[in-house]
């Protein structure tokens, strides 16, 4: 597998890797502001457990300096270093937050999901223009874009949701036939 062997001024720090399905990446960050300024340096990624569950996992997050030399190899490797921390995720719905064993269906978009549950709430919003939760309709003037696709007005004709996580009219009856093509 692709593994990135790191070093810092010379001494190697760690091998980082996700298996055969995830994301390995790699983030130095400079931060300035008028009392402070620092450079933190961090090697992570997403691991996927299975269908359900990834993990997000940490093997560097620290302060660089001036100076300091960063080296990043690619590799082949059979194995790597365990990383320092890891927290799970659950696949979940961007909109009520349910997991998806609480649901019957989430739908995946380019970076986030909706459940069967709020795509009929999305779905009341966008007939009937009242908010149903925290999901509200959003006005052409606010340019607001659909986080499944990306479109704004008036490539569509309505867009609802709350402010990270928003979803069109156009989007909403893609939903509605999966979700009706799997009760078929």
């Amino acid at each position: 597998m692709i593994c990135f062997e790191v070093y810092i001024n010379g001494q190697k720090v760690c091998l980082a890797g996700v298996g055969d399905d995830g994301v390995l990446s790699v983030m130095a960050t400079f931060i300035a502001s008028s009392e402070s300024q620092r450079t933190d340096f961090r090697v992570g990624g997403l691991i996927k457990v299975d269908a359900e569950i990834q993990q997000q996992v940490e093997w560097i997050d620290r302060e660089v300096n001036v100076g300091d030399d960063i080296t990043i190899k690619i590799v082949e490797s059979e194995n790597y270093d365990t990383p320092m921390n890891g927290r799970t995720q659950y696949l979940q719905c961007s909109f009520c937050r349910k997991k998806q064993e609480e649901v019957s269906k989430l739908i995946a978009g380019s970076n986030n999901y909706i459940c069967n549950e709020c795509v009929v709430s999305c779905s009341q919003v966008i007939t009937e223009g009242a908010n149903v939760g925290n999901i509200s309709l959003f006005e052409a003037e606010t340019n607001p874009s659909c986080s499944f696709c990306g479109k704004q007005f008036p490539e569509v004709e309505k867009i609802v949701g709350f402010e990270e996580n928003r979803i069109c009219n156009d989007c909403i009856d893609i939903c509605q036939e999966i979700i009706n093509a799997d009760n078929d």
